[in-house]
């Protein structure tokens, strides 16, 4: 990641409540983190989803959850925060697998948050068009009920497809509050779309 000592100072610092210590720990890992992200996505999955886009929601999980780290040498926090990693990468393919946001398979943006196969993209009949409807009405239900951030986030990140960089400027928020407002809507979305019939 970087010379070892300088790492395992970071750590220390950042463990004795060094916030600065601890930001500057994220930007040394960042690299890191983001070449493990390229290596574990697959190409199909870097052309729907952003590696940067992982990186600084893992970054943001490392940052809230750093209290629970445990060790204090390099390898350690490597081993720490690669199932952190995994685990954002696998949300990811979890997303577009079960079609909560299948990206730029669609021409209208509202059907790319559907859930819709391509097949069914395709199928002009009066009864996909129903269901695609009726899909769109769920939808729209529950983003009425995230926060009008969460809200604002999620449809500027995965129906109008802006990198986070934009989104945090336009709602002047920092990429990592940002970020998590992404994830803590994608998260809502997904319970409530699971219950609804």
């Amino acid at each position: 990641m970087a010379d070892t000592s300088s790492i395992g100072e970071l750590i220390k610092r950042a463990q004795a409540g060094d916030k600065g210590a601890l930001n500057q720990l994220l930007v040394t890992c960042r690299p890191f983190v983001k070449i493990h992200a390229q290596r574990q996505m697959s190409a199909a999955l870097r052309r729907q989803v952003d590696p940067s886009d992982v990186v600084q929601i893992t970054l943001l999980d490392i940052y809230r959850g750093f209290h629970r780290f445990r060790g204090n040498s390099e390898l350690q926090f490597e081993a720490w925060l690669k199932p952190m990693l995994r685990r954002n990468i696998l949300d990811s393919c979890d997303l577009i697998q079960s079609g909560i946001f299948p990206k730029a398979l669609f021409d209208d943006p509202v059907s790319a948050i559907l859930g819709c196969s391509e097949a069914m993209a395709n199928d002009c009949s009066a009864s996909s068009k129903a269901m695609r409807g009726e899909a769109a009405i769920c939808l729209a239900r529950a983003m009425e009920r995230l926060t009008e951030p969460q809200r604002e986030a999620v449809r500027l990140r995965h129906i109008e497809g802006w990198p986070l960089a934009r989104i945090a400027e336009r709602l002047g928020r920092s990429e990592q509050a940002t970020a998590g407002l992404v994830k803590r809507g994608i998260k809502t979305l997904r319970k409530i779309l699971g219950k609804e019939p």
